[in-house]
């Protein structure tokens, strides 16, 4: 089981080899809607996204980072370099890109007209399909009410998306709605009684962990069911399960019904990772960011005292 930052073995299907603490485009995109949310102000200029995204493309392609683009994403970004109407490229697009990078509807827009609309336009350039309009809505839903506080956000989010009338190109693939509920429903009834193995085996037997949204998005939606009140077990079963582990695990993260109250906590006293990783990843991000890393400076730097301090309090967490 995955229980600290790791780099991706070279098997691994989506992301072989990827290092630890990597970046990936669910973060890198969700930023560029956050950005085109707030441009706009709230309603999304489709034309502008496009162009963001050719934009994020370029630098992905500077960085050698194009393996990481999804299918949907790649073929829409494809056609929109060949001149194909944005309203246009999309039409394909089932996997989960859309669901992967909305919680910045989530955030800006309670469930409502506004927030299924803005799903919906952020799903047109590259997820303009039924399943990429459910996925995409589904997430913003459940992460815009357990935002709110609501406890009962993923069943409730799921009753938003049913109540909309469906939109989007047809897809002879399963709807995702379907799959969800019935994955969630799975975990519910089986409640406990299976280990974290046999409730892995299942989903990825059954449920399947590809990048198709009606798989991931299932699959996060079991998981986030199962872990309800475990965030922390819930993101390093997500990373074990195998198939699109960063997609399910983020997409299971930003949904936890109490984040609007969740601290960050040092993950060297959490036992995720020793502090010399921690600073080297840290030193690395603050380099790619072009800032300079930021220096501990508890303790007056007396780093042995640390070490002891981190001990302490790593030992105080088990009791």
């Amino acid at each position: 089981p995955v229980r600290r930052l790791m780099d991706a073995v070279p098997q691994q299907p989506i992301a072989p080899n990827m290092k630890a603490g990597s970046v990936t485009d669910d973060t890198e995109q969700a930023f560029v809607l956050a950005t085109r949310l707030i441009e706009d102000h709230g309603r999304i200029d489709n034309d502008a996204y496009a162009q963001d995204l050719l934009r994020w493309e370029a630098k992905m392609k500077e960085k050698g980072s194009l393996d990481l683009l999804g299918p949907s994403t790649k073929a829409a970004l494809q056609a929109l370099a060949e001149g194909i109407d944005p309203e246009l490229t999309g039409r394909f697009g089932t996997t989960n890109g859309g669901a992967m990078r909305a919680t910045p509807v989530g955030i800006a827009f309670i469930p409502g007209n506004a927030l299924a609309e803005e799903a919906w336009r952020s799903c047109v350039v590259t997820h303009n399909t039924m399943q990429g309009i459910e996925s995409t809505t589904l997430v913003a839903a459940a992460v815009s009410l357990a935002i709110a506080g609501e406890r009962g956000f993923l069943s409730k989010a799921l009753a938003f998306v049913e109540s909309q009338p469906p939109r989007g190109n047809w897809s002879a693939k399963a709807s995702v709605v379907a799959r969800v509920k019935m994955f969630m429903e799975w975990a519910v009834r089986e409640d406990g009684s299976m280990s974290d193995g046999e409730f892995a085996t299942i989903l990825r037997r059954d449920c399947g962990t590809s990048v198709e949204a009606n798989e991931s998005v299932a699959a996060a939606f079991a998981i986030a069911t199962r872990f309800f009140d475990k965030p922390t077990e819930a993101l390093c079963f997500a990373a074990s399960l195998g198939g699109d582990t960063d997609t399910i695990a983020a997409i299971r993260d930003r949904s936890h019904w109490n984040i609007a109250n969740i601290t960050p906590k040092d993950p060297v006293t959490l036992g995720l990772c020793s502090q010399r990783e921690l600073d080297a990843l840290v030193a690395k991000a603050a380099k790619a960011a072009g800032i300079e890393a930021p220096t501990d400076v508890r303790l007056e730097g007396d780093r042995e005292a640390l070490i002891e301090q981190l001990r302490a309090e790593r030992e105080a967490q088990v009791r």
